[in-house]
């Protein structure tokens, strides 16, 4: 298995396409923010503040006008060409869209992968996703940031 967008490169190179894991648990949760609630509760100030930090970032790459300067950061930071950058882009945020702007856990997608724990015996048995939700934080940081 490999990933975005190192997958376009392989297929350029003569690779061929297995499948796509999207294809078989679209709503698979391969995105995750979480911490120990405890210490959340405690740094809560802290907490709220890297939601923040997390929200206004995929507000910015949501945001169709700021496509050039998100391909631009790829490209610096991850030290891609600009054509595999740009086929990311279009893959994760205009087509896959793991994570919405404003953060929501997607319970759906918390759900199949608690399955998928179950499956492989990591857990004993499914569990409700808002079992390990506690989206106060998130509210706050929303409300901070005025929406």
């Amino acid at each position: 298995m490999v990933t975005i967008p190192t997958s376009f490169r392989a297929r350029e190179e003569g690779l061929n396409l297995v499948a796509n894991i999207a294809t078989y648990l679209p709503d698979y949760q391969f995105t995750t923010v979480a911490g120990h609630v405890e210490w959340m509760k405690a740094n809560r100030d802290a907490t709220v503040r890297f939601l923040m930090g997390i929200i206004k970032g995929l507000r910015f790459v949501h945001d169709p006008k700021n496509k050039k300067e998100a391909v631009d950061i790829m490209v610096k930071h991850h030290k891609i060409s600009r054509k595999y950058a740009e086929m990311a882009h279009k893959m994760v945020v205009e087509d896959l869209k793991p994570m919405r702007s404003d953060a929501l856990p997607s319970t759906k997608a918390i759900d199949v992968l608690i399955g998928v724990e179950v499956e492989r015996k990591a857990l004993d048995k499914p569990y409700p996703a808002s079992t390990f939700i506690d989206d106060s934080f998130r509210e706050e940081a929303l409300k901070r940031l005025g929406s």
